[in-house]
């Protein structure tokens, strides 16, 4: 991703599962709604709204996520409790 903006949209998933992945303040932010339970939310801890290049990882495996910008040291989002089954179907997918 290269932006100089401060806010916008990277990634929505609009299923029973919501996960979605802006900039907020010129940081990433991934929201994460399992359903179940309040919707988190992580922020990477780089700036990536310089103009640069950077590279935004998101990496999901039952209900944790890792973020990692630029390969550094990834930021853990853990929704394990109270797990509901995760609906059938296809789901829209957005990239910004």
């Amino acid at each position: 991703v290269s932006t100089a903006e401060d806010n916008g949209i990277l990634l929505y998933n609009g299923d029973n599962e919501p996960l979605a992945v802006e900039l907020h303040q010129g940081h990433v932010r991934v929201t994460y709604d399992p359903g179940n339970q309040p919707a988190t939310t992580i922020y990477s801890t780089e700036t990536v709204n310089d103009g640069l290049f950077h590279t935004v990882e998101l990496v999901t495996f039952n209900r944790m996520l890792n973020l990692s910008v630029d390969g550094g040291e990834p930021t853990t989002l853990d929704s394990q409790e109270g797990r509901s089954q995760r609906g059938a179907g296809d789901a829209p997918l957005y990239v910004g």
